[in-house]
């Protein structure tokens, strides 16, 4: 960050945060394998720095990643675009031209859904099945990282779910190009 983002960070004194600085921006993939490293928990929360949060928006995650009978191996969530009711990402598809797309619905009559692919703006794992996965690939530099994981996890004989009744606001690429040569590269 290149406003005081660091500084607040240092002033927290608070035994259950460690706080981890990079010198240099290291991207979305190894940024979150560093702390996974140094995560002492066993349910993993991957975040974006973009996102807002309201309510109880993680107690249905973690409530399908813990049901054993769906052997959940990554939930993601609704997510709206900020400032808006427009829903920015319910899961993603691979279309028939073999693009990958966010889906914008979702069955508001179910709690929760498979899902194909969820992305790492907002994702619950376990710590054990992020480290059988090998984490992410820092081949990718902010972008399909999170396909890529959720790839690895299904290839793992676990699913991916979609919690319908966790909502998130997202800032939508607020720190990242959409369109870039780097995107390309990833896809």
């Amino acid at each position: 960050s290149t406003d005081d983002t660091r500084t607040w960070l240092d002033s927290l004194q608070l035994d259950f945060i460690k706080i981890i600085h990079n010198e240099t921006n290291q991207g979305y993939a190894k940024s979150n394998n560093i702390a996974v490293r140094e995560a002492k928990g066993d349910t993993l929360i991957l975040l974006n720095n973009d996102l807002e949060f309201e309510g109880d928006w993680l107690i249905p995650m973690l409530a399908i990643l813990n049901e054993k009978d769906l052997r959940a191996g990554i939930v993601g969530n609704i997510q709206y675009k900020h400032g808006t009711e427009t829903i920015d990402h319910a899961g993603v598809d691979l279309t028939y031209k073999s693009q990958f797309i966010h889906k914008t619905d979702f069955d508001e009559n179910k709690p929760y859904s498979k899902a194909y692919v969820v992305t790492g703006a907002c994702m619950a794992i376990t710590k054990e099945d992020f480290d059988k996965a090998e984490g992410f690939s820092e081949d990718f530099i902010n972008g399909c990282e999170d396909i890529d994981l959720c790839f690895k996890v299904r290839a793992l004989g676990k699913a991916i779910y979609l919690s319908h009744q966790s909502r998130i606001m997202h800032h939508v690429s607020l720190s990242r190009d959409l369109v870039s040569q780097q995107n390309e590269k990833n896809s």
